[in-house]
């Protein structure tokens, strides 16, 4: 019994391969009864094992692809304009300080896209403008005065890290930035030197919503943790105040496609909370709360 299967096993597989040796027939689109210039049927003389992609015209499709996973992409730049306000309210030693700050300025940033769709970024943004002033006066307890045309610049950098997490197309961001505001304060002598900074940790997350075919966007919420705080005072004495504490920030990109440039529009709120954790000198303003509302319009390319 076991030979005859097996005669007919190997009768099966000879007449199988010499099947796939012939040539394969193609459709025609000449009428039924017609034939082609040659007078015969056209056919197609490539061997049974390239059926059907050469035949139906299917095209090949990359195990990648099919797998769903998200080539890398090359650095992409980025260059736009800014603008933020920024209020500042802080309890000092001699009373309540407010500030309110309109800043233009300039924003660059590069990223670097990675296969299965995490990416790596940077930008930098240079800010330049005028500040007022109102409420306690260094060195004059219970002395309030109101001061416009104050000079304010800062600095911001920010590196993150993006990651997708396969969670309904959300994506986690971890990163470290810096800060850097440098302005006057009101004394009673006129006006004294501020500078303040702030390295951070941030952890965020985001999701893109396709809304049209050239159109994204894409809401996202962070939390920023004070590494390392510091405000200078150039006062009599001299002052500095280690500031410790954390910040929040809602944002959303707004991003058009044209050919291979992105024009993205980002309106955001942050919010810093930041308490003392040490004061030398004659240094003052333990607590400070400190607000920033703005939106970048960028082009990335």
């Amino acid at each position: 019994m076991m030979k005859k299967l097996a005669l007919a096993a190997t009768a099966l597989l000879a007449a199988g391969t010499a099947f796939a040796d012939q040539p394969t027939f193609t459709y025609s689109t000449y009428p039924a009864g017609q034939v082609d210039n040659a007078g015969a049927p056209t056919w197609d003389k490539s061997p049974m094992k390239n059926w059907p992609a050469r035949n139906l015209d299917i095209p090949d499709t990359s195990m990648a692809t099919a797998g769903g996973s998200v080539a890398g992409g090359p650095l992409r730049f980025e260059v736009g304009l800014a603008f933020e306000h920024e209020s500042y309210d802080a309890d000092g030693s001699t009373g309540q300080h407010h500030y309110n700050t309109f800043l233009p300025g300039l924003k660059f940033g590069l990223a670097k896209p990675f296969q299965g769709g995490s990416e790596l970024s940077g930008d930098v943004t240079v800010f330049a403008g005028r500040t007022s002033y109102s409420g306690a006066v260094t060195g004059a307890p219970g002395h309030d005065v109101s001061v416009d045309g104050l000079d304010h610049t800062a600095l911001e950098t920010n590196v993150q890290y993006k990651l997708p997490t396969g969670f309904f197309g959300t994506s986690v961001m971890l990163g470290l930035g810096y800060q850097m505001r440098d302005d006057q304060g009101v004394q009673t002598h006129g006006t004294y030197f501020r500078r303040e900074q702030r390295f951070f940790a941030t952890l965020g997350v985001e999701r893109p919503f396709h809304i049209a075919e050239a159109w994204t966007v894409t809401p996202r919420l962070a939390y920023h943790q004070v590494i390392l705080g510091r405000l200078e005072q150039d006062i009599p004495g001299g002052g500095t105040v280690h500031e410790h504490g954390f910040g929040g920030e809602l944002a959303v990109d707004i991003d058009y496609r044209t050919g291979n440039r992105d024009l993205v529009l980002t309106p955001y709120v942050r919010q810093w909370n930041l308490g003392a954790s040490s004061v030398t000198g004659t240094a003052f303003e333990p607590k400070s709360r400190t607000r920033e509302v703005g939106m970048t319009l960028s082009v990335r390319f």
